[in-house]
């Protein structure tokens, strides 16, 4: 018996320093938190040494790929990881100029690691947060608005890091699932992710991700640095913009970024799958650059003229890289997409300081809450809750025009097609509509189901329209139906010389199973017709 109990003794101990052995040399900063009770979980603490081991132990799938020694990255607490490329480190804390930021026992960007998540969030730095503290980036704002309106005990997990892009979120796919999540979202940003997949894609690891043939040439041919700034005046203030580097990140006709948007299509594809294989929801949100935000505002001002060249070249490439991947989420399967190019912009064209002036293109906590509203208005649709947001529907400032027509719209008639435009109302193309042909009728259209729904609630369909030459009609019609039969609803409006508002609101019944928007020219004897802006907003019925 005693021989035993001295076994049972003696194998504790052993266990023991084994355990701290590991924990010692490939987690030292687990150790050091140890004396400060940090957090770990919802129901685990460092106060509890045995129940942070086993934690540590049950992410291994994670940690198994953090190099022993810490080569250092940018600056303190970032690590070297042989799979992510670059990793937050556990427990590391500092200071961005106001901002505070402090990482979890996994290296994320959360006050604690929960043993289960409703929600996780997959993205760069646009989702990280910089510019805000933790709890004012769009994850932490989105769930708090699903806590106030639909959701009150949803949990959600930041998973984000600056610098990864959509190569880093599919590897996290395993550890992902260990939070039995209820939705992935998965944040998509134009304004880097093309470069830095191709960049981590050369990595023996990721090389399978790299479409055939990618050439690798020695590195991008346009600038990846400030030296070509500009400013801007805007609504009286100086705003500071890069387009020459966003553009160099956004080119396709450099074969290093046109490598990179071949590997985030194949990404989608082993994401997409993960969805089809798990049952787990995928959410994209496609978070575009400042310069895109701001384009049609600076189109109005007076600089206009003066815009380089860059700059308008950025937006068509941006704007195609966009619909480019759209397609490919669509291709990899069922999937919610959030396009918040629309909000942004009307946020900037209501003065809203959602981005700061200096040429930073990260949000500030003003424009994190609009990409919260966006998506939070998604995943509340997706749950069957009441459809609340603006901006229901896809392309309606047109500009994913490559030479055919945005998903989602369809444009009748052989004269009547999206065109660029540079006097256009948002952005650089418009939909121009030939009026010159009698009673011909010309007809977009997008169907916005929602049989999922819990109606009533207030739609308002507006869009702004112009005459090219000769004034013309054009009407903007809302409709649905309502028990198999359409139902409508129309505003007509002469179109006179420069921009002019169209706009219907109309509370739609609660056996409405789909909805829809429609822009036609009836009368004849004008020239042609443009139209821009098209939206869709949506708020629970009182």
């Amino acid at each position: 018996m005693a021989k035993n109990v001295l076994l049972l003794v003696a194998s504790t101990l052993v266990s023991g320093l084994v355990a701290f052995a590991v924990l010692h040399f490939a987690f030292p900063q687990v150790l050091e938190n140890l004396k400060h009770k940090k957090p770990v979980g919802d129901d685990v603490t460092f106060k509890d040494f045995d129940a942070v081991a086993g934690y540590v132990k049950d992410a291994g799938a994670f940690y198994d790929t953090m190099l022993s020694e810490s080569l250092g990255v940018h600056q303190e607490g970032f690590l070297y990881d042989n799979a992510t490329f670059v990793r937050g480190k556990p427990f590391a804390e500092g200071r961005w100029g106001a901002v505070q930021w402090q990482m979890d026992a996994l290296g994320f960007r959360n006050d604690s690691v929960p043993r289960q998540a409703d929600i996780i969030c997959l993205g760069d730095s646009q989702t990280w947060g910089v510019n805000a503290q933790y709890y004012e980036n769009w994850p932490s704002q989105m769930k708090d608005i699903l806590r106030q309106s639909h959701w009150d005990d949803v949990s959600l997990y930041n998973m984000s890091l600056g610098g990864w892009c959509p190569l880093q979120f599919q590897y996290l796919l395993p550890l992902v699932t260990r939070f039995k999540p209820k939705y992935v979202v998965v944040a998509i940003y134009t304004g880097n992710d093309l470069y830095e997949a191709n960049r981590l894609s050369k990595q023996d690891r990721y090389r399978s991700f790299r479409p055939a043939g990618a050439a690798e040439p020695s590195g991008p041919k346009k600038p990846l640095n400030g030296d070509q700034d500009i400013e801007v005046t805007v609504a009286g203030k100086k705003w500071q913009f890069q387009p020459a580097m966003r553009l160099s990140v956004n080119d396709t006709s450099d074969p290093e970024i046109a490598a990179g948007l071949g590997v985030i299509e194949s990404c989608l594809k082993t994401i997409g799958a993960f969805g089809k294989e798990t049952g787990i929801p995928i959410v994209y949100v496609q978070i575009p650059t400042k310069e895109y935000v701001y384009y049609p505002l600076i189109q109005a001002s007076k600089e206009s003229a003066s815009l380089p060249e860059t700059f308008h070249q950025l937006i068509q490439a941006e704007g195609a890289n966009f619909d480019t991947i759209l397609n490919a989420i669509h291709a990899s399967g069922p999937a919610e997409v959030v396009d918040v190019r629309e909000a942004l912009r009307a946020a900037a064209a209501s003065n809203a300081d959602i981005y700061l002036p200096s040429a930073d293109g990260h949000p500030t906590p003003a424009g994190y809450t609009v990409i919260a509203k966006e998506v939070a208005a998604a995943i509340a649709r997706m749950r069957g809750l009441t459809v609340t947001g603006s901006n229901l529907l896809r392309y309606g400032d047109f500009e994913a025009w490559n030479g055919g027509i945005p998903d989602g719209w369809k444009v009748g008639g052989e004269s009547n097609r999206i065109s660029p435009d540079r006097s256009s109302n948002s952005g650089r193309y418009c939909v121009r509509i030939d009026t010159r042909n009698g009673d011909g009728i010309v007809t977009m259209n997008e169907v916005f189901p929602l049989a999922a729904t819990h109606l009533p609630a207030t739609f308002t369909a507006s869009a702004k329209v112009r005459t090219w030459e000769t004034p013309g009609a054009c009407t903007l019609l809302l409709f649905w139906t309502e028990n198999g039969a359409p139902k409508t609803v129309r505003r007509e409006s002469v179109a006179s010389e420069g921009w002019q508002p169209l706009s219907i609101t109309v509370r739609v019944p609660a056996n409405v199973e789909a909805l829809g928007v429609q822009i036609l020219s009836r009368l004849g004897g004008g020239d042609y017709i443009l139209v821009d802006s098209v939206t869709l907003n949506a708020s629970v019925a009182p």
